[in-house]
C-alpha cells in the first residue's frame, strides 16, 4: 500500500516571555484539537484538504504487484530514512 498525504499546518505566533525570559502562558489556554483525516482510495480525497475543516488528506493505493513485491524484497537497511519539516 502506498500512501500521498497532504498536510496543512496552523501557524502559531512564538511564545511570549516576561522581563526575566520566562516563558508566559496565556490565561485560558485552548484544549487541543484533534485534526480532522480523510482517506480514500481515490486520489480525489487529496482534493478533501482544501476544506478548512480537514488538516490532512491520505490516498491509499495499491501498489502495482512486480514494484510490491521488488520493495517487499529490500532489506530494511537500504531504503530510505526520510523527516520533512516545513514551515
Amino acid at each position: 500500500m502506498l500512501d500521498f498525504a497532504f498536510l496543512k499546518t496552523k501557524r502559531t505566533a512564538p511564545p511570549e516571555t516576561g522581563r526575566n525570559g520566562a516563558l508566559r502562558l496565556p490565561a485560558a489556554a485552548e484544549p487541543p484539537t484533534v485534526p480532522a483525516v480523510e482517506t480514500g482510495n481515490d486520489p480525489g480525497v487529496l482534493e478533501r484538504v482544501s476544506d478548512p475543516s480537514i488538516e490532512l488528506a491520505l490516498w491509499r493505493r495499491q501498489l502495482p504487484a512486480g514494484l510490491a513485491a521488488w520493495l517487499e524484497a529490500l532489506p530494511a537497511a537500504l531504503l530510505p530514512v526520510a523527516r520533512l519539516d516545513v514551515t
